[in-house]
């Protein structure tokens, strides 16, 4: 028994991330306002990452409201972070657009033209601070 191979396969489910690369923490959305998260390091990855945004709790936009994630980037830490993307839009007319807990609100694999340094910045229109998201950067290769 000592020579026998044992061929076993071994799956990672899900992903894996640790709390270096969290973006955000259960953090509340803001209030008519906007929420920028800090600079981190994201791009120049050659796709290797993704920032995948999901809701901490139940989110619900009404109906004429909206919620924007833009990804903003700059080749010094220090700054402008002129240059962004539109990452994710959501303006439910008619009705409402809900995320229940664990949902993907947004997903930002960086492109080649994004700078060293990124942030994020979610703009509401309205009272979103009930609703709560995390945001990981999650190795792909």
């Amino acid at each position: 028994m000592a020579n026998d191979v044992i061929n076993t396969e071994y799956t990672v489910g899900g992903r894996a991330s640790n709390y270096q690369d969290r973006v955000f923490d259960a953090t509340a959305l803001p209030n008519a306002t906007t929420l920028e998260s800090s600079v981190f390091r994201f791009a120049k990855t050659q796709a290797r990452t993704e920032l995948v945004i999901t809701a901490n709790t139940a989110i619900t936009i009404a109906d004429g409201q909206s919620i924007i994630i833009d990804l903003h980037w700059d080749d010094d830490k220090g700054g402008s972070f002129t240059e962004s993307r539109t990452v994710a839009s959501y303006s439910p007319s008619g009705e409402t657009k809900e995320f229940a807990i664990g949902d993907t609100v947004g997903i930002i694999t960086p492109e080649s033209d994004i700078e060293h340094y990124c942030k994020v910045i979610i703009t509401a229109t309205a009272n979103q601070s009930a609703g709560k998201v995390d945001g990981k950067i999650y190795r792909n290769a």
